[in-house]
């Protein structure tokens, strides 16, 4: 981590990976796009890496910064979502 993003970061070499450290890496992913393409490559492990437009940028950037299911990024609708269950889907789990 430290070889990767912390001279892009601007991270002394002393200097912890805390929580200020890890928000200047979601800073760094907003205004480089070759440094978050290379996350979101590391991410994949470098297999079949999906494309990551501006929407899913935003969005990985945003639960980077989460990390806690009551700070997801999900915008919700209110409402309830019910939906009739599928019988032969749920019985070809069986």
């Amino acid at each position: 981590v430290r070889a990767t993003w912390g001279s892009l970061a601007g991270l002394g070499a002393t200097e912890s990976l805390g929580p200020a450290f890890w928000h200047r890496v979601t800073e760094l992913f907003e205004s480089n796009d070759a440094a978050f393409q290379q996350y979101n490559t590391f991410l994949n492990r470098g297999y079949d890496v999906p494309s990551c437009d501006a929407d899913c940028k935003a969005l990985t950037i945003c639960g980077l910064r989460a990390l806690r299911a009551e700070n997801n990024c999900q915008v919700s609708t209110p409402g309830l979502n019910i939906r009739k269950r599928d019988d032969a889907a749920v019985a070809a789990d069986i």
